[in-house]
């Protein structure tokens, strides 16, 4: 089992286990690290080191695949297995 907590400082810590908290799973919280991608993407144009800019590029491709997992994520939490309930069945 995983428990999700918030310490003083805002940083997820946990224990082994299921994850309690829905605020970290769903599409507002998918939206918002894509908004955040896209303001990342956003300074790109003003930054004049070529390697900053890529760093930039890889940072809101990070934000992207996690915006992409929550939704996954939030999809699989939304639709019950069947896996478990055809193997019981006579």
């Amino acid at each position: 089992m995983f428990t999700l907590q918030w310490n003083p400082r805002g940083l997820r810590t946990g224990t082994a286990g299921t994850m309690t908290s829905t605020d970290s799973v769903g599409p507002a919280k998918a939206e918002r690290y894509r908004e955040i991608a896209n303001s990342v993407r956003a300074l790109i144009p003003s930054m004049r080191n070529p390697e900053v800019r890529d760093q930039l590029d890889v940072l809101a491709l990070e934000y992207e695949k996690l915006a992409h997992c929550l939704d996954a994520l939030s999809e699989s939490l939304r639709t019950p297995s069947s896996s478990g309930d055809a193997a019981r069945a006579p």
